[in-house]
């Protein structure tokens, strides 16, 4: 068996960060310290890290308070590893990232949970009429993962009617591609879901992965296909994808499911209160090989574990035959790369792309989203009147589709060169106000 250097992905899910992080009554900040400690040691064990998924829970109670220390510890952590975190960290949403109260306070939310937890056999029908023909519906079905949506933007991880999953692909050792792909199951999440008896919608256009040539999925979504009313007809469609990974249990599972692994994360924050509790992430490493003159995708999962018997520190959980990771073979298709892979567009997935404009550095859309989203928004929105993208209708759009009408303009407009510029040149500013002062303005 043969291997060239592997996509190595760290795995964390079920962070769960409350209004308190971060102060003295922050219950996990030793935890949080033990991981960054952990994950750098391992890093240099594994060879590097390629990228950063989270698998839902990112808050806890999907206040926007919660989502701001979790963009700041996500960077950190993520240029800890030395990974960017404007091209590389990959977020879906969870159960605690919806915020209850808005579905508490409006009977239309929860008539329209209602109408599609019961209509198992027509669901996808009922939700291509909700997202296009019911205006009014598409906004209140979002409308609880607000904060989680301005959250994942700076990812380009956001959802909406117009992309209700995101894709991201990643070039495999012999050129072939592993896409990413973000779902959201989370679409009726309310305070019924409180156990696994089916009580949630994934739909079956969500895991409708494209088949191409020289293409593997990895499925990224938060809660198991048990946890769905349509669980047949997803689990049937998840077999198109060779990873997939979950999270919401908090109990560690890696399961071989035909010729693709299912990981069910352990929790990164469980709750102190449950039973066997023991923080827990993953390392996972995929590359192609041959195996006996085959192609096979070898996949590592590399199971991390807090251990407060062993001093309060995270360490490898032994797997069978004393090796610290599981291993999968999957079997794949004789391939061979002819040329580059392209994706197809099945659904709007982002801000327009800025590529090679004049002579900025540009390196991609990710990184201007990331940039600007990172801005306070009366600087965001200070640099669009000052390159004449504000229009009238922009008035009570959030900050999510905000930057996609501004990035949208300037590249009709031929002014994404121009915004590139103006974001660096705030954002400078704003480094060298808080190296001084301590604070951003």
């Amino acid at each position: 068996m043969t291997q060239d250097k592997p996509v190595t992905l760290v795995h964390l899910s079920d962070i769960h960060f409350k209004k308190n992080a971060d102060t003295p009554y922050d219950a996990f900040k030793d935890i949080r310290n033990e991981i960054e400690r952990d994950a750098q040691a391992q890093m240099k064990v594994l060879g590097g890290v390629y990228g950063i998924v989270v698998g839902g829970d990112v808050a806890f109670s999907g206040l926007s308070e919660e989502y701001d220390f979790a963009n700041k510890w996500l960077r950190k952590f993520a240029e800890l590893l030395g990974v960017d975190p404007s091209e590389r960290i990959w977020t879906v949403p969870g159960n605690h990232d919806v915020h209850r109260k808005s579905i508490e306070n409006s009977f239309l939310i929860q008539g329209i949970h209602k109408d599609l937890r019961s209509s198992i056999e027509t669901v996808d029908e009922k939700l291509a009429g909700y997202m296009a023909k019911d205006e009014e519906a598409k906004k209140l079905i979002f409308k609880p993962l607000q904060s989680y949506n301005d959250f994942a933007a700076k990812f380009e991880c956001d959802i909406n009617p117009d992309k209700p999953f995101w894709e991201e692909d990643v070039t495999l050792n012999d050129g072939s591609v592993l896409r990413i792909r973000g779902l959201n199951s989370t679409i009726v999440s309310d305070e019924l879901d409180s156990d696994a008896s089916h009580k949630l919608v994934l739909g079956k256009r969500q895991v409708e992965m494209t088949r191409q040539d020289g293409v593997e999925y990895l499925a990224l979504c938060h809660h198991p296909p048990q946890w769905l009313c349509d669980q047949d007809s997803v689990e049937d469609l998840l077999k198109r994808a060779r990873l997939q990974l979950f999270g919401h249990k908090h109990r560690q599972r890696v399961t071989p499911i035909e010729n693709s692994a299912r990981i069910s994360a352990g929790a990164m924050h469980p709750d102190v209160r449950e039973p066997n509790w023991q923080p827990r992430y993953n390392f996972i490493q995929i590359s192609i090989a041959q195996d006996d003159g085959k192609r096979v995708m070898l996949v590592h999962v590399y199971p991390r574990v807090f251990r407060e018997d062993a001093g309060g520190a995270f360490m490898a959980e032994i797997q069978e035959g004393g090796k610290e990771f599981r291993e999968f073979i999957l079997p794949l298709p004789d391939w061979q790369s002819p040329k580059p892979i392209t994706k197809p567009q099945a659904v709007p997935v982002g801000p327009a792309t800025a590529e090679n404009v004049g002579g900025t550095k540009m390196r991609s859309a990710r990184q201007l989203t990331y940039r600007f989203l990172s801005l306070p928004h009366h600087r965001q929105l200070a640099i669009a009147q000052e390159l004449g993208l504000v229009r009238d209708e922009d008035e009570g759009a959030r900050d999510n589709e905000l930057y996609r009408r501004y990035f949208s303009r300037a590249q009709e407009e031929h002014k994404l060169e121009e915004l590139w510029k103006v974001v660096e040149r705030v954002s400078s500013e704003l480094e060298t106000h808080r190296d001084t002062s301590g604070a951003a303005s």
